[in-house]
């Protein structure tokens, strides 16, 4: 019992020991950590720091004032001042060095010194030459920088554009550097279009065909992806693409306007009023051939148009219906009449760019105008005697306050809303023979174009005319020889402008540089495997009775 009471007791003094020294080797562990966690972390003030900064800053900033004042006198002694300031600035640093970190901020006073000195080297100017004299009529570095400022006050705002010239020549805004030729048909060509976005155009013309130019399936050949008889024997009168490309509005000698879709399938079309009754207004659609047509700038489902019955009308794609495939009704009527209040016929319609204006030009050489949305009962803007034959076109201008309009008198005229009694300009002798001559202003505004029919008595071509729209100056001119210009398109996103021709061909304008797209994609494209030309044509539904 006593010889295991004993070695159970130096067990336990054996365990006490060993626990001892662990606490002991622990405790030396804990200390050493205790030891560590007394050091305080780093703390900095934002206010000294601000203050200190500020401080080298002036100091560098005067010595570098007076560097510059010594240049012109002494450069050796600007040297030695600069060092001197240079030497100030580490100076006042290293009085206001922390104690607690010294070794931190000695590597950072070094690199700020160095800097310092750097920033005065790089104001220091090169010593002369021993025997070198300085020109007395040579300006110092302070007073050339006195006259160029006094130069920049005295002058005025635009003297800074004097280097670059007097501008582009406004000839050289039409993209004309090139000529495509393409054929339509051999009839003279009477509608033209293109899309909003330039990925094609649509012609249209006296042989009743229409055909339709894409742009990415064209190859050098140049010949129209489809083509379509759509309203059967009329002649095509006008066509429109809507804004967002889906849809191809084609008005003709018929009453009815066809509305196509970009394959050239017919997805509606508007009812035939009856014309039996006498009151216009009481129609559900048009009772006389269609003159114009045109989309809605900013809404892609309405439409207007204009008819020899004497009337415009306000369409819209919600009234389409499924079942019969055909627009039942008209938004709006409005009648247009001469000064005798007896019906006169639009010839032509146009919406502004804004939406907020609508015209039309009349057989009887008026021009009426409309605010859109309003009751169309009277005329908001209203000349009578605007031209002395028929008006052909009729276009507003990019701020919708001017508006330019082409008749059969020979004339076209820029008319401002302001005053709209009087044209601002007039071009005379622009012979023209087609009812459908067009005009128009360039994408930007600075001009306006028209085209012109063969004189033969005269012996002088048909040209595409281009003028200058703050005077009306003539400035480029291209002639055809024994044809005549009936239809013109300048479209503003590629830059290229479509002409269609008396003996049914076309011209497609383009610049290797300022057009994009377009012509410039097929005109170089390899000539593809010859491929029978795609005509649409409506099914016929075969019954018997």
């Amino acid at each position: 019992m006593n010889d295991n009471g004993n070695t159970q007791e130096e067990k336990e003094e054996g365990k006490a020991a060993t626990s001892s020294q662990i606490c002991t080797s622990e405790a030396g562990e804990c200390g050493k950590k205790v030891k560590n966690a007394e050091k305080k972390a780093r703390k900095f003030s934002f206010d000294e720091i601000f203050k200190e900064t500020y401080a080298n800053a002036r100091l560098r900033a005067s010595a570098k004032e007076v560097a510059r004042e010594n240049v012109s006198d002494n450069p050796k002694g600007s040297c030695v001042a600069e060092e001197l300031g240079a030497m100030s600035v580490q100076s006042k640093r290293s009085v206001e060095r922390n104690v607690h970190h010294e070794s931190e901020l000695e590597v950072h006073s070094e690199v700020t010194s160095k800097i310092a000195v750097d920033d005065a080297v790089d104001d220091f100017a090169v010593p002369l030459p021993p025997g070198f004299t300085v020109d007395k009529n040579t300006q110092s570095p302070e007073e050339t920088s006195q006259l160029q400022l006094e130069r920049k006050n005295d002058g005025d705002e635009g003297d800074e554009f004097d280097d670059f010239g007097e501008g582009i020549p406004v000839v050289h805004l039409i993209p004309a550097a090139c000529e495509a030729i393409l054929k339509h048909g051999k009839k003279p060509v009477s509608a033209l279009a293109f899309d909003q976005q330039g990925t094609g155009f649509t012609t249209g013309g006296y042989d009743y065909i229409v055909n339709l130019f894409d742009f990415q399936q064209m190859d050098v050949s140049l010949r129209p992806s489809r083509e379509l008889i759509p309203c059967e024997s009329h002649v095509i009168n006008c066509l429109s693409w809507s804004s967002n490309g889906e849809r191809l509005l084609i008005a003709s000698g018929h009453a009815q306007i066809r509305i196509l879709d970009r394959q050239g399938k017919q997805f509606a079309e508007t009812v035939r009023g009856d014309q039996y009754l006498v009151d216009l207004s009481n129609t559900k659609g048009h009772t006389g051939s269609v003159n114009a047509c045109c989309w809605h700038p900013l809404n892609k489902k309405e439409f207007m148009s204009c008819s020899d019955d004497g009337t415009l009308r306000i369409w819209s794609l919600d009234d389409f219906k499924e079942i019969t495939r055909c627009i039942n009704k008209q938004r709006k009527v409005i009648k247009t009449k001469n000064a005798g209040g007896k019906k006169a016929i639009p010839t032509t319609c146009a919406f502004s760019r804004d939406g907020k204006w609508l015209a039309a030009g009349c057989n009887d050489g008026s021009i009426q105008i409309w605010k859109y949305g309003s009751l169309y009962v009277n005329t908001t803007y209203l000349n009578r005697t605007a031209h002395k034959g028929p008006v052909t076109s009729v276009q507003f201008s990019a701020n919708s306050e001017k508006i330019l309009s082409r008749s059969l008198d020979g004339t076209m005229k820029l008319w401002n809303l302001k005053n709209f009694k009087k044209p601002e300009l007039v071009v005379e002798n622009l012979l023209t023979e087609y009812s459908n001559t067009d005009c128009g202003f360039s994408p930007h505004g600075e001009l306006v174009f028209t085209g012109t029919a063969e004189n033969v008595e005269d012996n002088t071509d048909g040209s595409l005319l281009f003028y200058d729209a703050s005077n009306f100056e003539l400035v480029y001119r291209i002639n055809y020889p024994n044809l005549s210009c009936t239809k013109i398109a300048w479209h503003p996103k590629i830059n290229q402008i479509l002409v269609g021709l008396s003996d049914g061909s076309l011209r497609l304008y383009y610049d290797l540089t300022s057009s994009i797209r377009g012509a410039l994609l097929c005109v170089t494209r390899p000539l593809r495997r010859a491929r029978q030309k795609e005509v649409v044509r409506e099914e016929m539904i075969l019954s018997r009775m």
